[in-house]
């Protein structure tokens, strides 16, 4: 009884039938034999297992002819595994073997199989960190937002200002206005902005404003144009029957 020749495969009655590729035929095959998985096979004669290593993912599915790199968009944890990557890992390079899903409250160096943890209680800073959160340096609560916690992320009202890293809301600060949240601007001479301001006021005729956190009411035999940055005496030859009326 002949053996069925390497490169074939042979059915009961002897009937040789060539080997495609993608198939691995050594001598003695009986029925059409794919590459096996794990294994590339470059030729019909020969099957090669798929390289294993912790660097780079390679896949070999059943059938394949050459070695690969685990495709964009997944992570192969093993040659014959090719899983996709979550909405949270971005996988935008070929040969990922392994992702870090980082835990809510905590955050990772990169998705790499060498990534080191981080809990974000652990900072001086107010941080935040929602599952998944990658990033090579503590990730600060983001501004206009403030964090009481690592986890929970709450946007600034109106008339606050929360700058990077957070924790706890604040109004924009007398002496200055905030037209959002991220911004908390000087107010200028001649204006005035109370705790909370989003835009300048100007000091109002009859008042000045010494300061730029207040406005303050001009006394008798004062007078005081808008703008007014102090109370000046009514001018020699005129008289002020109000402190914003000249005569």
């Amino acid at each position: 009884l002949e053996i069925c020749p390497a490169g074939y495969y042979c059915n009961p009655t002897y009937t040789l039938t060539a080997c495609q590729e993608g198939d691995y035929c050594p001598e003695g095959t009986g029925s059409k034999n794919l590459c096996a998985a794990g294994n590339y096979c470059p030729d019909v004669y020969t099957q090669t297992a798929c390289p294993d290593t912790v660097q780079v993912g390679y896949y070999c599915p059943e059938g394949s002819v050459i070695y690969q790199a685990c495709d964009k968009g997944y992570y192969c944890p093993n040659s014959t595994t090719r899983i996709q990557c979550p909405d949270n890992v971005t996988c935008d390079t070929q040969g990922k073997y392994t992702i870090i899903n980082c835990e809510i409250g905590s955050f990772c160096t990169n998705e790499s199989s060498n990534a080191e943890s981080y809990a974000c209680s652990g900072f001086s800073e107010t941080l935040y960190c929602p599952e998944g959160t990658i990033s090579t340096t503590p990730p600060l609560c983001p501004a206009g937002y403030y964090c009481s916690t690592p986890v929970d992320k709450v946007q600034c009202a109106s008339g606050s200002y929360c700058a990077e890293g957070t924790k706890t809301e604040a109004k924009c600060a007398a002496g200055y206005y905030c037209p959002n949240s991220t911004v908390q601007l000087s107010c200028a001479a001649g204006s005035y902005c109370p705790e909370g301001s989003t835009s300048e006021t100007q000091c109002e005729v009859g008042s000045y404003c010494n300061t730029t956190k207040q406005q303050i009411t001009c006394g008798p035999k004062y007078y005081c144009p808008a703008s007014s940055t102090s109370q000046d005496f009514c001018p020699q030859g005129y008289y002020c029957t109000t402190p914003s009326k000249i005569t």
